[in-house]
């Protein structure tokens, strides 16, 4: 690789990790608590960023989001899901664990 490959690689990898970044803070750059699904394996929740049921991994990397209750009580999650997509999940509060700040 050249030097100039170098930067521009460097460049596009900061750009990256800016925007993962912006996804797990809140609009006054606070974290997002850290949080998992209770129990191991897979389970199918809602989501609400692409309107159907998504199977995902219980243990996944997901974020509490800071916004209220749904009719139903669940709090809305962001997981990463796919690597270059996320998706915001809605958990009941009973099968939540919240990890904190890490």
């Amino acid at each position: 690789m050249s030097e100039e490959e170098d930067d521009d690689t460097a460049e596009a990898m900061a750009k990256y990790a800016s925007a993962l970044l912006k996804l797990v803070q809140t609009k006054d750059k606070g974290l997002l608590e850290s949080v998992h699904i209770k129990g191991e394996g897979y389970g199918c929740y809602y989501s609400v960023s692409d309107k159907k049921f998504l199977m995902v991994p219980k243990t996944g990397e997901m974020y509490l989001l800071p916004w209220a209750k749904d009719e139903k009580g669940r709090f809305a999650v962001f997981t990463p899901y796919k690597f270059s997509k996320g998706a915001i999940l809605l958990i009941p509060e009973e099968e939540m664990e919240v990890l904190g700040f890490n």
